[in-house]
């Protein structure tokens, strides 16, 4: 999560929205533990101004990892945050947070943001962890969190001790 927080806060720091943040958007570099990830296919992206009041307004994205504010057409780059939020859920739990029989019934999920950390899969799953994707799954965009503040999360720092990764080549990537 820390190389994928990374990855797409520099990519905001260029002035590019990526709009398609799922799974399959990601690849390892090779099979090592700690191996790189390289964030694919851009189909969907858009370059952005930063400190602008300009607003996006395509409906694009995956269904299931889409921000709400993108079924409203007026959005900014912050989408993307949600879509990490999205995308945290699903690797720790094995399934999407707002599943439904169609796209409507997905789209007033992601509307009402309903979803809830119930089932076996949660039990393991830390309060940090779960702390951190309530806090990107946050309707109001000016109150989700920031990928800087996600990647200072008490979660991501846990981990980051656990693994032992050199915050200087996170420090360089930001």
């Amino acid at each position: 999560m820390l190389k994928i927080l990374s990855a797409i806060h520099y990519l905001h720091s260029c002035g590019i929205c990526h709009r398609d943040i799922k799974p399959e958007n990601f690849m390892f570099l090779d099979k090592s533990q700690d191996s790189e990830i390289k964030v694919i296919d851009f189909g969907l992206s858009r370059k952005f101004e930063p400190n602008t009041a300009k607003v996006l307004d395509s409906v694009v994205g995956t269904p299931l990892y889409v921000a709400p504010e993108v079924l409203d057409q007026k959005y900014d780059y912050r989408c993307d945050n949600w879509s990490i939020g999205v995308l945290m859920y699903v690797l720790l739990s094995g399934m999407a947070p707002f599943m439904g029989h169609n796209r409507k019934s997905v789209f007033k999920k992601i509307a009402h943001v309903s979803y809830d950390f119930k089932g076996r899969e949660w039990d393991l799953v830390s309060n940090e962890a779960k702390d951190l994707i309530s806090k990107l799954l946050v309707k109001d965009v000016d109150k989700r969190l920031s990928l800087d503040k996600a990647i200072e999360h008490e979660w991501i720092k846990k981990n980051m001790e656990k693994y032992k990764l050199d915050m200087n080549i996170v420090t360089k990537i930001s």
